[in-house]
């Protein structure tokens, strides 16, 4: 498994907001991924025209998701603005004040959305979907976890969370969404004082 680096914490609510955009998430994922742009980068990246992109990455800079590194000097002796984000790796990790849950709940579904889009785009027939070498698939299930097993599912989700956050470009690789999602549930079925088998 790949040695973690020290993670950064996001923890104000106003960064949260920032990213509960589909549009804003989708360029700090792609920062993220790929490193310092240029705006006409970021645009090639997302198939968006650039002039809609800029309002966007003027929000993160100002929330410090973002921040501007060293101009480049383009044709004609023209400054072109190169933009990453502030640090890597990061972490959510939201208070439980109303306005911070309020965050969490907009950035869980413009996640949620941005998934589904980036998966209905890779979803064709040249694509594997089974094997080693799947480059698309979707799953969601329910499943029962004691202690041990829960522990387990934890280090597994660490181990790719690991893998993806160390990797850049280069001309072997490809560039994948990667989404997970674990949350204990309520049977709804359960009455109280009902006990589980053991």
């Amino acid at each position: 498994m790949p040695k973690r680096p020290k993670q950064h914490v996001i923890t104000k609510p106003e960064q949260l907001e920032a990213v509960a955009s589909p549009v804003r998430q989708e360029i700090f994922d792609t920062l993220y991924s790929v490193g310092p742009s240029s705006m006409l980068e970021i645009a090639e990246y997302l198939g968006r025209p650039v002039e809609g992109l800029y309002y966007h990455v003027k929000m993160l800079l100002k929330v410090g998701l973002l921040v501007k590194k060293k101009p480049r000097t383009v044709q004609g002796n023209r400054e072109e603005m190169v933009v990453d984000v502030a640090k890597r790796p990061l972490r959510m990790m939201p208070d439980f004040t109303k306005r911070s849950l309020k965050a969490v709940e907009k950035y869980a579904w413009a996640l949620l959305r941005v998934t589904g889009r980036d998966f209905l785009k890779a979803f064709s027939p040249g694509r594997p979907r089974m094997g080693p070498g799947r480059r698309v698939g979707i799953s969601r299930g329910k499943t029962w976890l004691n202690k041990e097993e829960l522990a387990e599912v934890n280090r597994h989700l660490a181990e790719i969370s690991a893998i993806c956050e160390q990797q850049r470009e280069t001309q072997d690789r490809r560039l994948f969404t990667v989404t997970w999602v674990l949350a204990e549930v309520e049977p709804r079925n359960r009455k109280k004082g009902r006990k589980a088998s053991s």
